[in-house]
C-alpha cells in the first residue's frame, strides 16, 4: 500500500445484483486504523460524501457477499507459486459448474503451500467485471476485494458466527466461510461439525451480535460458546476486522484484475492509453475500408487474401464472390445513412488521436464490423480492467456507445470482446 495513502474507505456490497441507486455503507478510517467518518449512500453519491482532504489521500477496499464467491481447498502437491498456478484450473474443476474460462481464481495473499493443500476463491467473471465497471465509473477504483464471510473475527481452532436479522455468516477457518439463512443455521452447523470434526473436538463457537442482528433461532449447540455483543453495525465489524488482518485474506483483484499502485491517480495515468487504444482501433477499420480501391487493380494476384480480410469486416455475409464490388456496395449503402456517421466518428477518433497508437497499452487481437446493425466488434488485449473501463468511459465522452460484453484473464493481462456504436 502506498505511504500517501493516509486515508482507507471500505464499502460493503450486500447483494449481488446492485446499481448506481443502490444504497451502500461506507467507512472512513485513518492510517492508524481509527474510524473518522460512516455513512449509507447510493453508490453514484459514496464520491462526492468524502472531505476533499480524503479523496486525495484514500485507497479504495470492498467487501462482497459470500454468495458471489465459492471458497474451496484443492490438493496440489508442489510448493513453487507458478506451479500452483498451472495446476490450479485442473484441480478445481469438480468444484464448479461452469467452465473454467468463465471463472476467476484468486489465491491466498499470503500463500502457505507447506501442507500440500491450497485455499482458493473462484468468482464468475461476468459478476466481478460488473462490479468493477460500476465502481470505476463512480471514481471508486479499488484495492482490494474481500468476502464478507472472511473478514469476521476468528482465532484457530475457533469457529466464529454473526448474525445479521434472517442471515449468518459462518467463518470456520482462516480461508473458509458460508453463508446460510438463519432458520437453518443449526442443521448447517450440525452438519459442519459431523463432516469435520467428532464430538471429541468440538471448538469453540464464538457469536457475534451487533446492534443490528436479530438473532431469530436460538443455537443448538453442545460444545463451548462465547457470546460478544457490540454497539456497532454488523457491516462495521466486518470493515474493522478486515484492514486488522491486512494480507491474511484472499484479495480477488489479482492478475489482470490487479489494480495499478496509484489508485487516486489510475484515471489520469490511463487515460493515454485508453486514446491510443481508441486510435489505433479507428485506424485498423479505416484502413480495411480503403482497401477496397486496392482490391480494384490486384484482386487476381490476392483473391484469397481478399476474401479472409473481407469476411473479417462482414462475418454475417454469407457468400462473398467478389469482395471488390461487394465491398464498394457496401460503402455506397453507409455513405448517407447511419453507419456513415459510424464511420465518420471512428475517422475523427484516428485524427485526434493519433500520437498515442504507438503506446501499446491496449493491443486489438480480432475485429469485425457489422453492415446490417452498424456495430463495431473488437477483441482487445490489455493489462488491467481499469484500461477496459477507462477505454469505455473515453468512447463515451466522444459520443460512442460501447459495450463490454465479456472479460477473462490469461496471466498478466485481460482479453476482452467489446461492441461499440456512434450516437444518432
Amino acid at each position: 500500500m502506498n505511504n500517501h495513502h493516509k486515508h482507507k474507505l471500505v464499502i460493503r456490497i450486500s447483494s449481488l445484483q446492485i446499481d448506481e441507486h443502490s444504497e451502500l455503507q461506507w467507512f472512513i478510517f485513518n492510517q492508524h486504523q481509527q474510524l473518522l467518518l460512516k455513512g449509507c449512500d447510493a453508490l453514484s453519491a459514496i464520491n462526492n460524501a468524502l472531505p476533499e482532504a480524503v479523496q486525495a489521500s484514500v485507497s479504495i477496499h470492498i467487501i462482497i457477499p459470500n454468495d458471489a464467491v465459492l471458497l474451496a481447498r484443492v490438493d496440489i502437491p508442489s510448493r513453487n507459486p507458478r506451479h500452483i498456478k498451472q495446476a490450479l484450473p485442473f484441480a478445481i474443476e469438480e468444484f464448479i459448474s461452469e467452465e473454467l474460462e468463465n471463472v476467476h481464481m484468486a489465491l491466498p495473499q499470503d500463500l502457505d503451500a507447506s501442507h500440500g493443500k491450497i485455499d482458493v476463491a473462484i468468482i464468475k467473471h461476468s459478476l466481478l467485471i460488473s462490479w468493477l465497471d460500476l465502481l470505476h465509473h463512480h471514481q471508486l477504483i479499488p484495492q482490494t476485494m474481500v468476502v464478507d464471510t472472511l473478514c469476521i473475527p476468528i482465532e484457530p481452532q475457533h469457529h466464529s458466527v454473526l448474525f445479521e436479522g434472517d442471515k449468518t455468516l459462518l467463518r470456520l477457518g482462516l480461508y473458509h466461510g458460508v453463508c446460510c439463512e438463519s432458520v437453518v443455521f443449526n442443521t448447517l452447523y450440525s452438519q459442519v461439525i459431523a463432516a469435520e470434526l467428532d464430538e471429541n473436538a468440538l471448538p469453540l463457537l464464538h457469536c457475534f451480535h451487533s446492534q443490528n442482528s436479530e438473532q431469530s433461532v436460538a443455537i443448538d449447540y453442545q460444545g463451548p460458546q462465547q457470546d460478544s455483543h457490540y454497539q456497532e453495525s454488523s457491516s462495521e465489524i466486518l470493515a474493522v476486522n478486515m484492514l486488522k488482518q491486512g494480507t491474511a485474506n484472499i484479495n480477488l483483484l489479482q492478475g489482470g484484475y490487479k489494480q495499478g499502485q496509484d489508485d487516486t491517480n489510475t484515471w489520469l495515468v490511463w487515460r493515454p492509453a485508453a486514446i491510443a487504444a481508441a486510435a489505433s482501433v479507428a485506424l485498423f477499420v479505416l484502413v480495411h475500408v480503403a482497401s477496397a480501391s486496392y482490391f480494384s487493380w490486384q484482386a487476381e494476384r490476392i483473391q484469397q487474401e481478399s476474401v479472409r480480410y473481407y469476411k473479417q469486416l462482414f462475418p454475417n455475409e454469407r457468400r462473398v464472390v467478389s469482395p471488390k464490388r461487394q465491398l464498394q456496395n457496401h460503402l455506397r449503402l453507409i455513405s448517407s445513412g447511419e453507419s456513415g456517421a459510424f464511420l465518420a466518428t471512428l475517422a475523427a477518433i484516428a485524427a485526434e488521436f493519433k500520437p498515442y497508437t504507438q503506446s501499446g497499452q491496449i493491443a486489438v487481437k480480432q475485429l469485425a464490423f457489422s453492415q446490417d446493425n452498424g456495430l463495431l466488434r473488437f477483441e482487445l488485449s490489455s493489462q488491467t480492467i481499469e484500461q477496459l473501463d477507462s477505454l469505455k468511459q473515453q468512447f463515451s465522452a466522444i459520443g460512442i456507445k460501447a459495450v463490454i460484453g465479456s472479460a477473462r484473464a490469461q496471466e498478466n493481462t485481460v482479453i476482452s470482446n467489446m461492441t461499440v456504436e456512434a450516437q444518432p
